[in-house]
This record gives structure tokens, sequence and C-alpha cells, in this order.
């Protein structure tokens, strides 16, 4: 193996590649060897090819291309990927480790970041320590083993890490004995310069659901590195001789940048003054130095000179990459007059010359233009900004519709991105006389997961009783939707409507206090979870008169208590023709009545659970211990439970 490949499809799933042969092709079509289920990737997109030792990629769609490391590709030349590098092909993300050769790292042993308590599974991991670079996904597997002889469910979090670096391929898993599974964990810090580069420690913890004493703890090292990123912008492009320009610097990385300046003549006809050859800046820092440019020598005679120069900022790190932005100065002729004649033609040529000059003016010219984020959830403000020169306003378009008009001296916009859940194209454009210069940029928007409601019809169920529980939702920007509930329960019913809304009836008897949770997902693999807890009670009645219990769902069988009047007794279940049921008396005595001749509230007493295991009925020889005399009934005032006029013992039979 010369490498792997972690694929991030659109939807937010992970698949993890591993590269043997020396060429791999990747697209859409079936028969390539990585089949990519993305409609904006061609059907053969791209190739990787293993050249003298070194990875090569090499882009077969000339129209569509390839972005590689923040590049857009569209010839077909091989480009060698020597590091950890972040392709995009269409909307699906891309990263490519190369192999280092070493073998993978099996946690056996228990160091102090592990704990296990009377463990039956095993873990191990790919590495233990992990280097992630900014705005790229390093991934690892975690390979988990059931080494009992039944089946187990795992949960699989991630901890100590700051919100949203880390993402599963899956959270938990369900195995089978001496089954094992693979889940890939991929870090993705964000590539912002207050993402400071260092050690960060997380623990992974594998916990097995059915035993809560069974869990590991497993301790991971990410090894974050730090990125360059210099922006440059110069204002004015074009200055006069003579006069000053600015050099606009922007330490885009998360180190300290320190930077040397200088400047370079190609013609050899400057004196190039700058006012600082050196600075150094914090991560997100900016820095301006100043320059004043003049000619050596002016022409005579002629028309204004462009003279055209450079000036060099350079990194002074171990990359020492040299960055260069263009300017000019615009150097007018002397102007010496001998006698009348050569006045005269020299004035009307220099009248020529300003009436050419403020005729026509130069074209505009966009020299620099970015996003403040190139990834948004909906409705979030991006900031545009720009540097231009002669243009007289600017038009900004989103998919070549145009939003916004401004001034000339504006350089900013603040965009909203509520109307907006899909990649976008957002354009600048300069106009000056009739003439345009255009700079296009490419933003992604997507729907961030939200829970708009998550309810249930009741907070508290009863023990031994068989009821319902309706569950209503409604969500916006869910790719995937799992809902965790008791195996007790169920699903009666389910309705979907559409619009992220969606009613569940669940059915089943209560053991104890239990939630719910929700669990979403969006597009970018962003999970959030709601939970309602449900509180399960034990159902209770009251007898409406004092009634003899019997050991038995018949009056057949032998009398063994008394329950009194009004005295709450907790139910246990009932017969399955649901006339007799099983009660408890408070001194945890317990006995069989008519459901009839009890009164119970908060729960329906024909849906309590049907008990089986009865005694035996006894035979008619038995002798039965006599009922208890019970005290008479007023003739003119209805026992409860029963109509008025009837008697106690009609109510009994």
């Amino acid at each position: 193996m010369y490498g792997r490949l972690d694929v991030r499809e659109p939807a937010g799933a992970i698949k993890s590649y591993r590269l043997s042969k020396e060429v791999t092709t990747i697209g859409r079509a079936a028969d390539n060897g990585i089949v990519l289920a993305d409609p904006s990737v061609s059907d053969r997109h791209c190739t990787l090819q293993l050249l003298d030792g070194l990875v090569h990629i090499i882009n077969l769609d000339a129209l569509a291309g390839i972005n590689l490391s923040g590049s857009h590709v569209r010839d077909s030349l091989p480009r060698p990927m020597r590091e950890v590098t972040e392709l995009a092909l269409g909307k699906t993300k891309i990263v490519f480790y190369p192999s280092d050769g070493q073998p993978t790292l099996p946690m056996t042993s228990i160091s102090e970041n592990t704990r296990p308590t009377k463990s039956s599974f095993h873990v191990d991991l790919e590495k233990s320590v992990l280097d992630v670079y900014p705005a790229s996904s390093s991934s690892l597997e975690i390979a988990i083993t059931n080494r009992g002889d039944k089946e187990i469910t795992f949960t699989i979090d991630v901890d100590g890490l700051p919100v949203n670096w880390a993402k599963l391929s899956q959270s938990s898993a369900r195995l089978d004995g001496d089954d094992t599974a693979f889940i890939i964990l991929s870090v993705a810090p964000p590539r912002r310069a207050d993402v400071e580069p260092g050690e960060y420690p997380a623990t992974i913890a594998i916990r097995a659901t059915d035993n809560d004493d069974s869990d590991l703890l497993v301790g991971l090292m990410i090894k974050l590195h730090g990125f360059g990123g210099l922006s440059l912008a110069v204002e004015p492009a074009l200055v006069r001789e003579g006069k000053s320009l600015r050099l606009f610097m922007l330490n885009q990385g998360n180190e300290d940048l320190r930077l040397a300046v200088s400047a370079r003549d190609p013609e050899g006809q400057l004196d190039i003054d700058l006012m600082e050859r050196g600075l150094q800046l914090a991560a997100g820092q900016r820095g301006i130095v100043s320059c004043r440019v003049a000619a050596r020598g002016r022409p005579l005679l002629g028309k204004s000179r462009k003279i055209p120069f450079a000036l060099l900022v350079q990194a002074d790190n171990d990359s020492a990459y040299l960055a260069a932005i263009p300017a000019g100065v615009l150097v007018k002729p002397r102007l010496s007059v001998r006698h009348l004649g050569v006045a005269v033609i020299l004035i009307a040529a220099f009248a020529m010359a300003l009436f050419a000059l403020l005729a026509r003016r130069p074209p505009p010219e966009i020299s620099s233009f970015a996003l403040s984020e190139s990834q948004v959830a909906r409705g979030t403000t991006v900031e545009l900004t720009w540097q231009a020169s002669f243009a007289e306003r600017f038009v900004i378009e989103i998919d070549r519709a145009p939003i916004a008009e401004l001034d000339a001296d504006a350089g900013f916009f603040a965009l909203s991105t509520a109307d907006y859940a899909d990649p976008i194209e957002v354009a600048l454009i300069a106009v000056a006389d009739g003439v345009t210069d255009i700079e296009k940029r490419q933003l992604d928007v997507y729907q961030p997961v939200t829970i708009k409601n998550f309810e249930a019809d009741r907070g508290q169920m009863f023990r031994n009783v068989e009821s319902e529980l309706v569950l209503n939702w409604r969500v916006e920007g869910a790719v995937s939707s799992d809902l965790r509930f008791p195996s007790q329960f169920s699903i009666v019913s389910e309705e979907n409507p559409g619009g992220g809304t969606r009613k569940l009836v669940l059915r089943g008897v209560p053991e104890t206090d239990f939630d719910l949770v929700l669990s979403l997902q969006d597009e970018i693999g962003t999970r959030i979870e709601r939970r309602i807890s449900i509180k399960t009670a034990d159902p209770e009645c009251a007898p409406l008169r004092d009634l003899p219990l019997f050991a038995g769902p018949n009056r057949l069988y032998d009398h063994v208590k008394l329950a009194l009047s009004n005295v709450p007794v907790l139910v246990l279940g009932s017969t399955g023709s649901r006339d007799w049921m099983l009660v408890e008396l408070a001194s945890g005595e317990n006995g069989w009545g008519r459901l009839g001749d009890f009164f119970c509230a908060g729960f329906d007493p024909t849906a309590l659970i049907v008990i089986t295991d009865l005694p035996a009925l006894p035979t008619t020889t038995q002798t039965s211990t006599p009922e208890p005399t019970l005290p008479p009934t007023p003739a003119d005032a209805a026992t409860p439970g029963t109509t008025p006029g009837a008697t106690a013992s009609d109510a009994e039979t």
C-alpha cells in the first residue's frame, strides 16, 4: 500500500480507500477503481498513478477540472503529491495520505490513558499520534473486536477536542461474538489564524451499552501543524512619479511570520525607496509598508510612459517562500522650449497628449478580490473585500444575477446568505466607460441542521400498563435522522408528510424512567441531538368498598386478605379476560380482586399486562375459607361503581 484516500461525500458520509494498484481511476462510472456517487463528478474524472515511487494525479475532465490544494487544475499534466493533499472533485472532498511505511500501532497494552473495567471487547488504533493540518482532514482507523460470544452494542465518543473538529464514520456499532467493526475517525480543524498549532490530547471512549461497567478510554494525541498564508495588495497599482504607494499585508496563517520586503526594477530606471525593509506579523495581523518611486531620467518629448516594477515579500522561515505583486510608475516627459516655433510645437504636442490622456481613461483593473469564508451555513454574512483601480462603479452578481451596485470608492460588501442553500458563484465587476474587469469566487452555502420542535403527548407512563406514546417533530437541514427508544417499545404507525415534519406512534410497557433521543446530521456531517425524558409511575387503584382478595382470579380460591375501602393498592397485572386483576397491599402481600370493584385513575385498567402464571384452580372437594361478612349497604344509597338500586352482591357478581 502506497497511500490512502479519505472521501467525504456531499451528504456527509466518509469512506476510506487504500491504494495499492499502480493506476487507480476515479469517477462516477461503475468500472472505476473508486466510484463516487456525485452527479457533479464526470464518468472518468481523474487518475492516480504511481511513477518512480511518487503518486501523481492526472485530470481527465478539462471542463470541470479538479481542485488541488486550493488551485483549480484543468490541464492533463501529471502533478506529484508528496505530502497530505486536499482535493475536490465536484462537491466531493478527498484527502490523500501518502504511506510512511510504518506498521499500525495496536493499543493492546493498558496505559495511564486507558481504563478497562471487565472489558469483553478489544480496541486497536491505527496510530497513537495523528498529524493534522488546518483545513485538511486527517483520519485514522479504530478497530473494535467483540472478544465474547454474545452480541454487544457499542457507542463511540471523542472528548477533549474543540467543537466540530472530530467526526466519526459511525457513532455506534452492534457486533456478534468474535466480530470486528472498523470505524474511521476524521479530524479536520478549521483553517483560521486563531487555531494555534501544538498538541491536543483527546480521549476515545468506547462503551458497551449492554453493560455500564464495561468501557475503554483510549488516549490519542492530535499534533496540529502550523500553516502559512499571506495576502498582498498594493494601492494604487499605478503611481505617479514622486508619489507614494502602500503595500498591504495580511498574515493568514496561524504562526508568527517574519517578512523581508524588497523591490525589483527589471529595466533599472527607477529609484525605489522602501520606508521599511522588514516586519513581523502575528497570526491574523495586518501590516503596511510605504514606498516612494522616482524615475532616474525622463525623456524630453513624447508620451507619458508606464515603467513596471514589483514589490517582493519573502518569508523568513523554513519555507522561505517569495511572493511578488506587480505595480507601475507613470513617468511624464520633460518639456524644454528653445524658441517660439519649438515652443508652439511642444505646447501643441503637450495639449494633444493631455487631451488624449484625459479623453482616454485607463481601463478598470481589479487587483484583489477575497471572501472572508469559502463555506458557510445558510444565513451567515460573508464579507467581500477588494482592491481595484480606474473603476467608476462596481456590480456584485450572484450566479450571474446582479444584486448590488456600489460607488467607485467602495472596497467592501456584506453578503447575506439567507436566500441561498447551494454552492454559488460570487462575481465582482468593475465598470468604467463601458469597459469591465471581472473576478469570480465560489462560495459553498449549506443548510445547517435545526430542530424546530420535538415533543411527546405525555411526560409520564405507568408500569405494567401497555400504552401508546405519540411523538411529533419538525426539523430543517437534516440529511439523516435516528430515534433511540427502549427495546420494550415498538413502532405502531409512522407519518412523514414532508417538510421535515414527522409523527411516530410507539407502543409498549415501560419498566423504568427512560429517554427518547432524536439525533440528526446535516450535509457537512454536523450532528445534533434533542432528548425527551419520560417518567414512569406505579399504577394504583382504590377499592370502592372493603373487598376480599383471593389467592387466584376466582372466588373458588382461598380468601387471603381484605382490601380496605379507598386505600390505594399497587396493580401488578390482570387476566386475559380483563375481569380480575392482581394487586399488592402496602404490607407487600398480593391478592386477586375483580376489576370492576376498583377505581383506577390516570390509566386504562383494561390495558394492564396479562399474568399467565396462575395457581391451579381448587377442586370442588377443597374447603375454602369463608368470605368475611361485609357491613351492609344502606338500601337507599348506591355503592360506588354500581348503578343506583343495585346491591353490593349484585356489583360483585
